[in-house]
């Protein structure tokens, strides 16, 4: 076997409170079975803070493979942001989008750019619309998307908006780079940092994201 990060911070142990029970099982796992793996594809800045001396480690995840083409979409959003998948009825699928996708930050920065640019126009793409209380003319509030129509939309943006946290490494973060979008990625991001530099985008927080 071979562990590869995917969920959250596992296997660093798991802390969204918004998580079901079995999720937090994972902790139960993986500390005392290290020795069930030849080793562990990662993400992590500090791999040390996670696994103990000795085990085989490889900086690899998921969102190393994509395979995206650009469709030569014209630039018509400022931003575009994924605010994860949510159900419809069941609010705890809501609440656990909202702490991965990081919400409450992305409202605060989309809030206060619609303030200070007059001509700010961002697309929010999320299975259940009355997520945000955003209605605003400038707003683009797009429910679920088939994958392709997806990554049109993203090529369509100048800046993809991702203040996750807990995140494992957001796929969209190199789908984007491929359709020549920008990233701002949360300073904070569990995973998905390595991709951001002078060249692709820049890591903020609640201080600097002006």
């Amino acid at each position: 076997l071979v562990g590869i990060c995917a969920f959250e911070n596992w296997p660093g142990r798991l802390h969204n409170p918004n998580d079901w029970p079995a999720a937090r099982e994972f902790n139960l796992f993986i500390e005392p079975s290290y020795h069930r793996f030849i080793g562990f594809m990662h993400n992590f800045r500090d791999p040390s803070d996670v696994f103990p001396g000795g085990v085989p480690l490889l900086d690899m995840d998921f969102s190393d493979y994509v395979q995206v083409r650009k469709q030569g979409k014209a630039k018509t959003f400022d931003m575009v942001y994924y605010a994860g998948h949510s159900i419809a009825g069941k609010p705890q699928t809501t609440k656990w989008s909202s702490g991965i996708k990081g919400h409450d930050l992305a409202l605060e920065v989309i809030r206060t750019l619609l303030e200070v640019d007059p001509h700010f126009r961002v697309a929010i793409v999320n299975d259940v619309n009355d997520v945000f209380d955003l209605d605003h003319p400038r707003v683009h509030k797009l429910g679920f998307l088939p994958y392709r129509t997806f990554l049109d939309l993203v090529e369509s943006a100048h800046v993809l908006l991702v203040p996750s946290t807990l995140d494992a490494s957001p796929r969209v973060i190199t789908e984007a780079l491929c359709l020549d979008t920008w990233v701002m990625v949360n300073a904070d991001i569990s995973g998905g940092w390595k991709y951001v530099n002078e060249q692709t985008g820049a890591f903020f927080d609640q201080t600097n994201f002006l």
